[in-house]
């Protein structure tokens, strides 16, 4: 089902805020994989995927992509630089300075995801 402009825009602010790139909206990938950033557990509490586990051949859609990354999936691996909520929280939880803004190491780059992405 096609987008109006409005929600397009509105996707693309979101997906822009959650780490994506600019461009994703208009060139996503058919299929790619996502990275688990937050363990994912069964109704009786048993750990059924770790942080870092690759999910292979998910759509690459921009409203899944965005469904996904609430639930902490995305498709570049949790690192000490990631920006998601998820790792922020492991890295407070483990007792890491977590340095303001001004302070911060540059935020790692906007990754373009696609057929023929590259190791950046």
């Amino acid at each position: 089902m096609p987008m109006t402009t409005k929600e397009r825009t509105d996707m693309r602010k979101e997906l822009v805020s959650l780490g994506y790139a600019w461009e994703y909206v208009d060139e996503w990938p058919a299929r790619i994989s996502y990275y688990v950033h937050r363990e994912v557990k069964n109704p009786r509490g048993a750990v059924v995927r770790t942080v870092g586990t690759e999910v292979v051949g998910l759509p690459g859609l921009p409203t899944y992509a965005k469904e996904k990354a609430k639930q902490g999936l995305f498709p570049w691996p949790p690192s000490e630089t990631c920006p998601c909520s998820w790792c922020r929280r492991s890295r407070e939880a483990t007792g890491e300075k977590i340095s303001t803004p001004s302070e911060a190491a540059p935020a790692p780059r906007r990754r373009k995801v696609g057929p023929n992405y590259g190791a950046v």
